[in-house]
């Protein structure tokens, strides 16, 4: 009986002592847990402010680079936002009528003009250089990738020497051969590691390679090779009938840099939200690192409305991994199309497997009227 008692009484304090570190274990935790800090609206409406009296300094002050690296971030942290969109705008126009429609009478200038008879391939003036190079970079820019391109007057030189090999013997090869008039080594070199145009040159065949139109053109490769966005060295070469831009970079340490682009940005053209409708192609284009996009389906929304499109075959091999499909028709300016793109293949190295996403955004084409 009396050890029962006991047994009962050590029970109970058992059960006391088991009930009261509970007790406190509970407390403990509660005391070493602080609440979570919520972010308050004042907070984040003054941060917001900040963002946007920052952008529209720079598009007042026609700090492009500058206006369109912050309205980028500030739309990461704030999607979708109405007034940062409505300065996207702003910015889209300012920018295009800035560097498209003030220089739309721009004509190549030759410091030394061809000769034929000496197979002179000609020196573009440095202002014509500096004036494609600012096409170049508004061009990446819209795009969302990085836009203080340089040229290399070494690999101006050997494009000059491509684009004259071109016209003088009006064909385009990227591996001309020996017997071509004019050949030279350096020419045949810069045209196996350029784009290249016949029938124009300078500023108005950069932006035929940034359209990528004509039946040979389905991967937009001298679209893609523009818009590389780890490359930030370029090389041209002009005539009045052919153009040549390298395009794969230089050897020059002191020009070229090492350029880190995000494994989760893409590239697309048109660009995202507004674009320009002038620059709007019929072939638009998505590109994303490493991306497979054989399995991919691509659909455009008109305003709500399907729109019938045409994917073009995958090709690799040129700068980023990228889709590209054909519209239908010309588009309206103001009018919203969504772009979804689904069963895109990308290999996550998190978990060493492949899988697949779907991509969704909206190009809004703007005019200046």
């Amino acid at each position: 009986m009396p050890l029962r008692i006991k047994m009962k009484k050590q029970s109970v304090l058992i059960g006391l002592m088991v009930l009261l570190l509970a007790t406190g274990f509970t407390f403990m935790s509660r005391v070493q847990q602080p609440k979570p800090v919520k972010k308050t609206t004042a907070t984040t409406g003054s941060t917001l402010d900040a963002s946007v009296k920052s952008i529209k300094a720079s598009i007042d002050n026609a700090r492009y680079t500058e206006a369109g690296t912050n309205i980028r971030k500030a739309l990461q942290m704030y999607p979708a936002n109405a007034e940062l969109l409505k300065l996207k705008r702003q910015w889209v126009l300012a920018d295009y009528k800035a560097h498209v429609v003030a220089m739309s009478e721009l004509s190549l200038v030759l410091d030394r003009k061809t000769n034929p008879l000496k197979c002179d391939a000609g020196l573009v003036s440095a202002i014509s250089d500096q004036k494609l190079l600012q096409r170049i970079n508004y061009v990446r820019r819209l795009a969302g990738v990085y836009d203080s391109c340089v040229l290399d007057p070494v690999l101006n030189k050997k494009a000059q020497q491509a684009a004259y090999m071109m016209e003088a013997n009006n064909q385009l090869s990227h591996a001309p051969k020996t017997s071509w008039k004019c050949y030279t080594k350096d020419g045949a070199l810069a045209a196996g590691s350029g784009n290249l145009s016949l029938g124009y040159g300078f500023i108005e065949a950069l932006m035929g390679q940034v359209e990528d139109d004509g039946p040979n053109n389905g991967a937009v490769g001298h679209r893609r090779w523009i818009l590389n966005p780890t490359n930030n060295v370029f090389g041209h070469g002009s005539t009045d009938n052919a153009m040549c831009l390298y395009v794969f970079g230089s050897s020059n340490k002191t020009l070229q840099k090492t350029l880190l682009f995000p494994d989760t940005q893409f590239v697309a053209w048109p660009a995202a939200d507004y674009f320009p409708k002038a620059l709007v192609p019929q072939r638009w284009s998505f590109s994303y690192k490493d991306a497979e996009f054989d399995q991919s389906i691509v659909t455009v929304n008109a305003a709500g409305k399907p729109l019938r499109v045409v994917k073009e075959k995958p090709e690799y091999g040129y700068a980023l991994n990228t889709l590209v499909w054909q519209m239908p028709a010309a588009v309206n300016a103001n009018v919203a199309y969504t772009v979804r793109i689904s069963n895109v293949k990308i290999y996550n190295p998190t978990i060493s497997k492949y899988q697949f996403k779907t991509f969704t955004y909206t190009v809004t084409p703007v005019s200046e009227e």
